[in-house]
């Protein structure tokens, strides 16, 4: 073969095998990650998480909005159609 061709192909094979070891210590280290404190509180039962902060914190807030909301439709009191009375559908 020639010398020109070996060069690439050589390269190409070493990129594929660099990202088969990266791929394969990053699957390998993502397994061996310790546990978060999220996924700590996640295991504890319903009665121990009200006695941690973040269960005496939720059990505290309130909703400033509860039955205060504005409406969804702000057009629901105005006629925003103005062809509503010139074309009747005959299907309805």
């Amino acid at each position: 073969m020639d010398s020109k061709k070996i060069i690439p192909i050589s390269v190409i094979i070493l990129i594929l095998l660099a990202g088969g070891v990266g791929f394969w210590y990053w699957s390998q280290r993502k397994a061996a990650a310790p546990k978060t404190t999220t996924a700590l509180f996640n295991q504890l039962s319903p009665a121990e998480a009200k006695d941690t902060l973040g269960g005496q914190i939720i059990g505290k807030t309130q909703n400033p909005l509860e039955g205060e909301l504005p409406p969804t439709n702000p057009f629901e009191k105005t006629e925003t159609n103005p062809l509503k009375d010139v074309y009747i559908n005959p299907f309805e």
